[in-house]
């Protein structure tokens, strides 16, 4: 029934399935809701329909939230009273879904929040989700979730991020790895800078573990910025820009994004020191990989050379074996089976 508003609303016979999720998941299948949302993004460009095909002109981690829209949410939330209308804002900062252990560390005062919570759920504001292990509630509409955080200032935004972060971490101190998108999320959020790189390299970690690369990459893309903010000193700075650009490197190999991995490694060769390094003969072996993968052999060949100077320079055994080794895989694309053995 979403599908037919959405085609209806934008004139189209066909509705990409990451679209008709992405709306459905703000609007919760709202009619009122899917039409005002489509007319602002189609008029903002987000929404593009072409060949009768309506689709998402670029991917974005957020849709703007139409002025009708926004005025019928907000008039919602003005007429609750006062403690159930924290607890949605609380709410709001822990994310889509919420658990009542987690919630009632947020809140300002637990003794009603039960009552209040049954309140927003007769209200068809929230849903309850499970009963067990513990009872877990979830924002029926995204779009209530962006009108009640965006009520919020951005003081009450930092100090809450902050207490959810430290909130999860009593929770669940065995289980923070599992939960380190979110920490990092909150503590970004909070801009405890030190504690969201930490939690954000540990997050990508887990996720490429698992083989959800794409997840991994979009992380260490959201961890740049926050190094910025770090109190550190350049030399350390830079040491752990190289480590995030070498692990989305190796990312970038996996999921076939060649020109976003070259990218990648000519900013590495930028930032490094001029001294000879280890880092440095694994960036030039990187790029003696990358070429020899896309067929530029003669160009590998004299990065992997390079590589080899460097390594023999400052002594780094391992990144010469590496380097050796791509000589020989070189040769064997190549067909030149004697060369790759020798």
């Amino acid at each position: 029934s979403a599908v037919e508003v959405l085609r209806a609303t934008l004139g189209a016979t066909r509705v990409t399935g990451e679209l008709a999720d992405r709306v459905g998941e703000k609007t919760g299948g709202n009619p009122f809701f899917i039409e005002e949302l489509c007319h602002t993004l189609v008029e903002d460009g987000t929404i593009v329909v072409e060949a009768g095909e309506a689709r998402l002109a670029s991917a974005s981690d957020r849709l703007a939230i139409p002025d009708t829209v926004q005025a019928v949410l907000k008039t919602r939330l003005d007429r609750l009273d006062p403690e159930a209308r924290e607890i949605l804002r609380s709410a709001s900062v822990i994310g889509r879904e919420f658990g009542l252990e987690l919630l009632g560390r947020v809140v300002p005062s637990r003794s009603r929040l039960e009552a209040a919570l049954e309140g927003l759920r007769a209200a068809g504001l929230i849903q309850r989700t499970t009963v067990i292990p513990e009872q877990t509630y979830r924002f029926k509409h995204a779009l209530t979730l962006d009108v009640a955080y965006d009520s919020l200032l951005e003081r009450q935004r930092r100090d809450r991020h902050k207490l959810v972060g430290e909130s999860i971490e009593q929770l669940y101190p065995d289980r923070l790895e599992e939960f380190a998108d979110r920490l990092a999320t909150h503590f970004a959020g909070a801009e405890d800078w030190d504690r969201a790189v930490r939690y954000g390299f540990l997050a990508a970690d887990r996720s490429a573990a698992v083989w959800r690369v794409a997840e991994a990459v979009g992380m260490l893309g959201r961890i740049r910025p926050w190094l910025v903010h770090l109190e550190v000193d350049d030399d350390t700075r830079r040491r752990m820009l190289t480590r995030l650009l070498l692990e989305e490197e190796r990312h970038l190999e996996t999921l076939g994004r060649r020109e976003r991995q070259q990218a990648v490694i000519d900013e590495l060769l930028e930032i490094l020191p001029e001294e000879k390094s280890a880092e440095h003969a694994a960036v030039l072996v990187r790029q003696g990989e990358l070429s020899t993968l896309i067929g530029a052999f003669e160009r590998g060949l004299e990065a992997f050379r390079e590589a080899i100077d460097v390594a023999n320079e400052c002594g780094a055994v391992e990144e010469q074996a590496m380097a050796l080794r791509g000589v020989g895989h070189r040769y064997w694309r190549l067909g030149q089976y004697e060369e790759a053995l020798g």
